[in-house]
């Protein structure tokens, strides 16, 4: 199931349990496959996962919709890859991507034969699956003789694409903080939540709505060994 279809299940199974109870619910949901495309430097991968966490948005603001005594607060907890859009980027080759690099890595790494086999094995079963349809045999060459397959698969899509990349590990880019209500709530949201704020203000603003002691939950923890 995809991310949103398990977040609609939650939703409606927490929901019902809680109906007749004061307190109500808290859900975290983390779409955590942006950043692993991102450490890739996956641009198919990373544009899609970014589109399946917008249906996602969209599917809990619906729900939020029905439910004025929700709220929902969304946010990274950095950026990854430093990922830049020069002038002229094309993405349209991501639309021919079925799989990410991670699949078809996992695919290679699988692949049993010469040399040969595995030239028309990325040919005409790997690089169509990542949106390449058009690999020179210079390119493929480069990935057979690639000690890090992922980062040559990743080159030939975001040469194509025109899309750059400043690392493949976190960057210091400051985060968009999206967040959601309806009601009397969005107007609290608003005034809680407006401008720019540290990434340890979040936590601490969620305890506060729940009713909740930080230092009384990490001793707990603490003291059952968790953490």
């Amino acid at each position: 199931p995809s991310l949103t279809e398990m977040t609609e299940k939650a939703l409606d199974i927490l929901s019902r349990s809680t109906e007749d109870e004061a307190k109500g619910f808290f859900i975290m949901i983390e779409a955590s496959r942006i950043d692993h495309a991102s450490h890739a430097n996956d641009a198919a991968a990373h544009i899609w996962d970014v589109v399946e966490y917008n249906r996602l948005i969209h599917s809990v603001m619906a729900w939020v919709d029905e439910h004025p005594d929700t709220a929902v607060v969304s946010a990274a907890d950095h950026e990854t890859g430093g990922i830049t859009l020069p002038p002229g980027y094309d993405p349209r080759p991501v639309g021919r991507a079925n799989h990410s690099l991670e699949f078809l890595v996992d695919l290679i790494d699988e692949c049993e034969g010469d040399m040969d086999d595995k030239r028309a094995y990325l040919e005409a079963e790997i690089l169509p699956q990542y949106g390449v349809d058009d690999a020179t045999g210079e390119e493929i060459g480069a990935l057979l003789d690639a000690e890090d397959v992922t980062a040559a698969l990743a080159a030939t899509l975001n040469e194509r694409i025109g899309v750059e990349w400043s690392t493949t590990d976190h960057s210091a880019v400051d985060v968009v903080l999206y967040a959601y209500a309806a009601g009397e709530m969005k107007t609290r949201l608003l005034e809680d939540l407006a401008g720019t704020k540290e990434n340890v203000q979040l936590p601490r603003y969620v305890a506060e709505a729940l009713g909740v002691s930080l230092d009384e939950v990490t001793a707990l923890l603490r003291g059952n060994g968790t953490v």
